[in-house]
């Protein structure tokens, strides 16, 4: 009979807890998106960034060798997560300006609904990237067991 700590190395238990605390995080996102709670939700996608961002050694006393793929993705990760935190940034402050000087005015609906698109956008960025890093629990598969654990460890 295999054993457990013949099967989950290291490695793969440390992937799997990942694994799972994104998903947690992705659920935590959704119930804050589906209640309305735009500052929680974008909360929520801040942990999911950074979480994301676990890859590589920091050595602080020579220079960090990262190889090109590496380079490159960490690059557009943290470009297209800063343009999308600007936009939700900048539609908050408008909402809470014009809720402040006037909460009958009717742009207020309009620049509500930006805000939630922006961070819909965020929010759809983050998921993408979990699934091009293979970090995501598998959307179909044919049974339970095969969707929490994928093809996790095979070659």
């Amino acid at each position: 009979m295999v054993s457990y700590n013949e099967f989950i190395t290291p490695e793969k238990d440390a992937g799997l807890g990942l694994i799972y605390r994104l998903n947690g995080l992705n659920n935590m996102a959704d119930h804050h998106a589906i209640a309305g709670h735009y500052d929680d939700w974008n909360i929520v996608l801040d942990r999911i960034y950074v979480s994301l961002n676990f890859r590589g050694d920091i050595d602080l006393d020579k220079k960090e060798e990262v190889t090109a793929g590496k380079k490159e993705f960490d690059y557009n990760l943290n470009l297209f997560y800063n343009k999308h935190s600007q936009e939700i940034s900048k539609w908050k402050r408008r909402f809470f300006l014009v809720q402040h000087n006037n909460k009958n005015d009717s742009r207020l609906q309009q620049i509500k609904s930006n805000w939630y698109l922006s961070l819909q956008r965020k929010d759809i960025f983050l998921k993408r990237a979990m699934n091009g890093l293979k970090l995501y629990i598998r959307i179909t598969e044919g049974s339970p067991g095969s969707a929490t654990f994928g093809t996790f460890g095979k070659k």
